[in-house]
């Protein structure tokens, strides 16, 4: 299916709220394959033809991307040693494939996460995780780097946050999800049922699956399937070390051994990709354990950069929820797309 919601002229496509983003599913985001109806926008487009000509090549360039990153041979986890990360140009465009959920997300990480490990130390002076919980609640929720800005540094912000990903029901704040419900459209009354949902996990001794939470939802909430996650919020492959070694400090866990856990993963991910039977392996943790709210071996996001002669495009992709195992390839939607000059 081709894409029908963007306009590669407009500048940005992204969404301005991380609510309506994290819904793009529900309103009909564009599916993996977006080069026929892009180009011909490129073709009605203003500009001058080296542009236009670029814009397309850089677009192809994408497609063969997305293709490359499908032709995973290790489907059920991603790392990078994939081919896909390899590719440093991909036809007549300098091209680069990232990793962008693997790290905290100010929308919805929790506070007991910043307040009790060493991540606090991403938050500036002064500034404290109960301040950063009431600011969404007060503020909303935002893809805008910007939006955060009065509590990270600029260095935190590039090497340890990124916007994107899912909110998850095992990781994310509970009061960010009631926020998420409220912007997304639920009434009142529809927010505090949804909010007791997310309490029930909270309370819970472990963490929700993707059934336990199909059942939770219900009828009422089952669209939000395709937009709340129960699987592991951060890919082990991929997680910044100094992330990876909080959370498995994490005090209320009392990992036994945790840095020497630490140490082994961070050993294992440099010389092959860790999955899940490696992961649990290496932790020694039971399946319902807390940390598996956090820790995955799956890519939620993709950032795609393509550049050729001068400008740049940057596609967004996220993996389609709710996740179908026995499907082929990533599963990927865009997100949103975004031109510049270099």
């Amino acid at each position: 299916m081709r894409n029908k919601n963007i306009d590669p002229e407009s500048g940005s496509a992204t969404l301005q709220t991380a609510a309506i983003i994290l819904f793009c599913a529900l309103v009909g985001a564009a599916s993996l394959s977006f080069i026929g109806t892009a180009a011909r926008s490129i073709a009605r487009g203003k500009g001058k033809a080296s542009d236009s000509s670029a814009r397309s090549d850089i677009l192809a360039a994408i497609d063969q991307a997305l293709a490359a990153l499908d032709a995973d041979v290790s489907p059920t986890s991603d790392a990078p040693s994939d081919p896909a990360y390899a590719h440093k140009a991909l036809g007549a465009c300098d091209i680069l494939i990232k990793d962008i959920s693997s790290k905290i997300n100010p929308n919805w990480i929790r506070k007991g996460m910043l307040e009790e490990t060493a991540l606090s130390r991403v938050l500036k002076p002064g500034k404290t995780a109960a301040d950063l919980q009431q600011y969404r609640e007060d503020s909303g929720l935002s893809l805008d780097p910007s939006f955060y800005a009065g509590f990270f540094s600029d260095k935190d912000t590039q090497d340890f946050l990124s916007p994107y990903s899912y909110p998850n029901i095992n990781s994310s704040d509970e009061f960010a999800l009631r926020r998420m419900a409220r912007d997304a459209g639920l009434n009142e009354t529809e927010a505090q049922a949804f909010h007791g949902i997310v309490k029930a996990q909270v309370a819970s001794p472990t963490i929700y699956d993707d059934a336990k939470l199909a059942q939770a939802l219900g009828n009422r909430f089952s669209a939000l399937q395709r937009v709340l996650s129960a699987q592991g919020q951060w890919n082990v492959n991929f997680l910044p070390e100094p992330i990876l070694k909080a959370l498995l400090s994490y005090p209320p866990w009392k990992i036994p051994a945790h840095a020497e856990k630490y140490q082994l993963l961070v050993n294992t991910r440099s010389v092959a990709p860790i999955d899940d039977d490696g992961l649990r392996r290496v932790l020694g943790l039971p399946a319902g354990h807390s940390i598996y709210g956090y820790l995955g071996v799956r890519t939620w996001f993709w950032g795609i950069e393509a550049s050729k002669d001068g400008v740049k495009g940057r596609a967004i992709f996220a993996r389609s929820l709710p996740l179908d195992p026995t499907a082929s390839g990533k599963q990927a939607r865009l997100v949103s797309l975004v031109w510049s000059r270099l």
